[in-house]
C-alpha cells in the first residue's frame, strides 16, 4: 500500500502537526516502508482479537466511592480522581 501525500497530512491534522511539504514527503516514505513491512507479516494461525494477557485475572469493578475511600484526596467537584502530587 503506497501511503499519498493527503493521508500524511490527514495524521497530521490529528496529531495537531503541521509539515512543511519536505516532512510531508519524509514521512510519506516512512509510512509506506512500515505499513509494507506489517503486510510482510505472518498473522496465519493468529487469533487477532486475543489480547494476550496470558493467565491475567479480571478483578471486580471499582467504584468512585470506593476509590475515594483509598485516596488520600479524594474526588473533585468535576468528578475527577485527586491524588496526592508524586512529581517535583
Amino acid at each position: 500500500m503506497n501511503v499519498d501525500a493527503d493521508m500524511v497530512k490527514y495524521v497530521a491534522n490529528l496529531a495537531r502537526l503541521e509539515l512543511s511539504d519536505e516532512e510531508v514527503s519524509y514521512y510519506q516514505n516512512q509510512l509506506t516502508k512500515v505499513i509494507g513491512y506489517i503486510s510482510t507479516l505472518d498473522t496465519e494461525g493468529t487469533d487477532m482479537t486475543n489480547s494476550n494477557l496470558g493467565d491475567a485475572q479480571v478483578s471486580p469493578t471499582v467504584t468512585r466511592p470506593d476509590i475515594a475511600v483509598e485516596t488520600t484526596v479524594g474526588i473533585t467537584r468535576h468528578s475527577s480522581i485527586k491524588v496526592p502530587r508524586t512529581v517535583g
